[in-house]
């Protein structure tokens, strides 16, 4: 028994002697797992004088609590909307809670209930984009341990405030480094009531101050100024369409951006107090990117010779359409909306005396992969000209690419399709749509072919899945041989159809157009 005792007492001391022998860093190892406290925030509010207005301005704030001593922060200007004040994002939403670990400050100015953070050229009183970007971020910086640099500034809001932040970082670009909107009024076209904008900029929407104001208008200074956008819209607020104008004008131009088009939702603080999570992330995250060196340039200078063509061809419509019923004469048209089937068709010889206008783009895709397509140009150029009957042919480019890496990615194309013709007959709901089958390919473009004729399927069925108003054409298997191929004396090249293909195309067109009843009144 005393030997066991003896052994015990023998390893205790050799056990304790390890342990004090140990180095003080491995001791407290521990304490170094133990959970990070929990970065919380502070409100506050100040007046100041403003120099833009010449009065008294107030200021919403939200601080790291605690702050470090020494440490500065980066800022994030958070924007009220129409008929709001100061208080109305830390009132209405959970912003606290959003803003939970991020280290930074948010600052939530006055833009007035209908300030509409422009400077007014009528009332001098009305300066509100001076406001925010002279005054208020001289004033925070004075006040506040502020990284004062535009790399740690970033501005968002919820519809006023939506076209504020746009705006203000497309006017400021020295000043902030990110914008993004939340159900931002980003057109100021003929659908937006008056909400006081004629006081502040004029009585007609043409006045220069207009487009002076407007986001899409100021849209091409984002080309060069080196900013992260985001903006989202609930698909059925009232805000969506001009959130989709903007998108289809900055992929146009190759403006890196960000656009979260199928959130559901209205015209709502639910729809806001949703979604600040996500804008306050991405501000956060692109703000610490671009302090530790990272992100600092964005490139929109270089484009692919197809998304130069793209670029062309867009803002070609762009023209076509905002002057389509400058012409008394005009009429509600039929469109031609794909790639380079028919871009090249010749409407004017092959339907002439018809109301058709062209959209094809050559070398066009859907919209899927990050790529510009169909899916990215139908308000602009297509929904605005509210034509009668639009018909779509599209998809041989899709298969082509995505099959050089694998199995084409029909599905997803499909998916997009059907996104695109929902958005159709959503604002067009007395349009027909017709849905034109992809015809066969030869020579060199052959492989594709056995695709093609899976798609077509799919076409049909997708045809049938979306209503009384959308039809499907098949002129492929009119000019396809006896192994599926397009038939030579149908065929340009491998991929496109000579003068007596399109003929084929026409009469199938025409043929589909008279049994909807289009053509009654036009021949």
């Amino acid at each position: 028994m005393m030997k066991y005792q003896a052994l015990t007492i023998l390893f205790t001391v050799i056990a304790f002697t390890a342990m004090t022998s140990l180095p003080e860093t491995a001791i407290s190892a521990p304490a170094k797992t133990t959970q990070q406290q929990v970065i919380k925030h502070k409100r506050e509010s100040f007046t100041f004088h403003s120099k833009a207005l010449d009065a008294i301005s107030t200021c919403t704030v939200f601080t790291p609590d605690p702050m470090v001593k020494g440490e500065r922060y980066p800022v994030l200007y958070l924007l009220h909307g129409y008929s709001g004040d100061n208080n109305d994002w830390a009132d209405r939403t959970s912003c606290t809670l959003a803003l939970t670990n991020k280290k930074m400050i948010v600052v939530l100015p006055n833009g007035d209930y209908k300030g509409w953070y422009v400077d007014s050229p009528l009332i001098k009183e009305y300066q509100y984009d001076s406001l925010v970007a002279k005054d208020v971020v001289a004033e925070i910086d004075q006040r506040y341990p502020t990284i004062a640099k535009r790399e740690a500034r970033a501005v968002a809001g919820l519809s006023m405030g939506g076209h504020g932040a746009i705006t203000l970082a497309e006017k400021h670009p020295d000043v902030f480094c990110s914008a993004s909107s939340l159900s931002g009024v980003l057109t100021l076209h003929d659908w937006l009531p008056k909400y006081y904008l004629e006081e502040l900029l004029g009585p007609t929407r043409k006045e220069k101050a207009w487009a002076d104001n407007c986001a899409y208008c100021l849209s091409d200074t984002l080309t060069t100024a080196n900013i992260e956008i985001m903006f989202d819209c609930g698909t059925s607020d009232i805000c969506y369409n001009g959130s989709a104008e903007l998108d289809e004008k900055l992929t146009a131009l190759g403006v890196k951006h960000t656009f979260n088009r199928t959130y559901p939702g209205v015209h709502s603080w639910a729809y806001w107090d949703e979604h600040l999570p996500e804008h306050v992330l991405f501000h956060y995250n692109n703000m610490t990117e671009k302090l530790s060196g990272k992100n600092m340039k964005i490139d929109n200078s270089t484009m692919t010779p197809q998304q130069k063509l793209y670029k062309k061809r867009w803002l070609q419509f762009e023209k076509e359409t905002a002057t389509y019923y400058d012409d008394p004469k005009a009429t509600s048209p039929i469109v031609l909306l794909g790639s380079s089937t028919l871009q090249i068709f010749n409407e004017k010889e092959l339907m002439p005396g018809l109301p058709v206008v062209n959209r094809g783009i050559s070398g066009d895709r859907i919209g899927i992969d990050n790529q510009p397509g169909i899916s990215h140009r139908i308000y602009n150029t297509v929904i605005k000209l509210k034509p009668r009957a639009i018909i779509i042919n599209n998809g041989t480019n899709d298969l082509a690419h995505t099959a050089k890496t694998g199995t084409p990615k029909t599905r997803e194309v499909i998916d997009e399709y059907r996104w695109v013709v929902a958005r159709l007959l959503k604002e067009l709901p007395n349009c027909h749509i017709f849905i034109n089958s992809c015809h066969p390919t030869n020579d060199s473009s052959a492989t594709i072919a056995p695709f093609i004729w899976q798609y077509n399927i799919l076409l049909q069925n997708l045809a049938k899945e979306m209503g009384d108003h959308v039809h499907y054409i098949d002129h492929a298997n009119a000019v396809k041989d006896e192994n599926g191929l397009l038939k030579k004396e149908f065929a340009a090249d491998g991929l496109h159809l000579n003068a007596k293909g399109n003929e084929v195309l026409r009469d199938k067109i025409m043929e589909a157009l008279k049994e909807q009843g289009i053509l009654d009144g036009l021949q």
